[in-house]
């Protein structure tokens, strides 16, 4: 992140829940770095959102894909008050 830092204000991160349960140690650490990168983006200032999904990495991926489009277009803003 310090050597190529975000150029847009907010950044969506989407888990399986499956994930950090993997046999693959690499894999297993995945939800422990990304709420851990989360931090450091939101303390940087951007508007962050970090959502855990029911499955694994590939279970429904349209759906996150369109959660994602719309958090990183503000939509819905206007009713949150």
């Amino acid at each position: 992140l310090e050597a190529n830092p975000c150029r847009g204000r907010r950044v969506y991160l989407s888990l399986g829940e499956k994930e950090p349960k993997a046999r693959n140690p690499r894999m297993a650490r995945v939800g422990e770095c990304t709420e851990r990168t989360e931090a450091l983006l939101r303390a940087s200032g951007l508007e962050t959102a970090l959502e855990w999904n029911p499955g694994g990495h590939f279970n429904e991926p349209e759906a996150r894909m369109a959660r994602a489009v719309r958090a990183l277009l503000g939509a819905g803003e206007e009713n949150h008050g």
